[in-house]
């Protein structure tokens, strides 16, 4: 009998790599915890969004945060 593994964060990654998903994580909130180990992925507190960036972290909708 064939065991059946638990699809984790890394497995999804690998498989949308194989599947030719083409992936981009955004982290916007200081680290993605290994989540993005497989995929590309960029920083989105330094690209000085003060708009919607603050003390390191990002808002995920696209309502600016308050004053």
């Amino acid at each position: 009998m064939m065991p059946i593994w638990p699809i984790t964060r890394k497995a999804c990654s690998t498989c949308s790599r194989h599947a030719g998903i083409n992936l981009l994580w955004r982290d916007n909130d200081g680290g993605c915890k290994g989540a993005c180990d497989r995929v590309p992925h960029t920083d989105m507190t330094q690209w000085k969004l003060d708009t919607f960036c603050k003390d390191q972290s990002c808002i995920d909708d696209r309502q600016p945060l308050p004053s």
